[in-house]
């Protein structure tokens, strides 16, 4: 900046006056705040587009989630009604559990007609003994038998297993025209899984629908030859 004298010798007045290269530098900043306006516009446009590339991803996820969900109460309940014999049944009870809920360690129990017990009917990885008759009401398994509810451990109020259920992470009744006909006892997850999921309800709920039906029909007698009109 430089100053300018009055030529009229009545004093002299001084005005700022911008040099070439004070207006050249302000040009110089206002281009680089044009280009940092300009980046930064650019960076909120590409993470803009990101959300919404996660969003359709998230979106997506759910998506195969349900329809992997579908698919799998789907194959269980088909399995479940393939079976032609009880010892069919029961594998196909085992093999749910065991690759749709991820436990290699259960019990499946039944009850005869109002009989005030279960009976042991199949066990995979666990100790029998404990549990080979199990009183209605006693324990969690004889009182999901009781009270026809679902059992999942960790739950909101859900008690804690005693020392014959130790492990115990769930037990699903088995219902037959609204009596619990039995139960199905899901003890330690694999180690790949770290609890159960959303999923594995509605699997639960498929099994206390379906299984309890699927061992009657294997108990009932297969019509004689005789008997249809061969």
């Amino acid at each position: 900046m430089r100053a300018i004298e009055n030529d009229n010798g009545g004093g002299v007045r001084e005005e700022e006056v911008a040099s070439p290269h004070a207006v050249e530098d302000l040009w110089g900043e206002n281009e680089r705040l044009r280009e940092h306006l300009a980046q930064a516009e650019s960076e909120r446009d590409q993470l803009a587009e990101r959300l919404r590339e996660l969003e359709r991803a998230l979106e997506d996820n759910a998506i195969l989630q349900q329809s992997s969900s579908l698919a799998n109460l789907f194959v269980a309940g088909h399995r479940l009604h393939t079976g032609v014999d009880l010892a069919e049944v029961i594998e196909a009870i085992e093999e749910i559990v065991a690759t749709l809920v991820g436990s290699e360690e259960m019990a499946l129990f039944e009850r005869d007609g109002d009989a005030p017990e279960l009976s042991l009917l199949a066990s995979v990885g666990i100790d029998p003994a404990p549990l080979r008759r199990i009183a209605i009401g006693a324990g969690i398994i004889g009182r999901t038998a009781q009270t026809g509810e679902v059992y999942v451990a960790g739950a909101e109020g859900a008690e804690e297993p005693g020392p014959s259920e130790k492990g115990l992470t769930a037990c699903i009744p088995l219902t037959l025209a609204g009596r619990v006909t039995g139960a199905i006892a899901i003890f330690r997850l694999l180690s790949h899984k770290a609890a159960l999921e959303p999923a594995d309800r509605e699997m639960f709920d498929l099994l206390a629908r379906q299984a309890g039906m699927a061992l009657y029909c294997a108990r009932r007698p297969a019509p004689s030859a005789a008997g249809s009109g061969a």
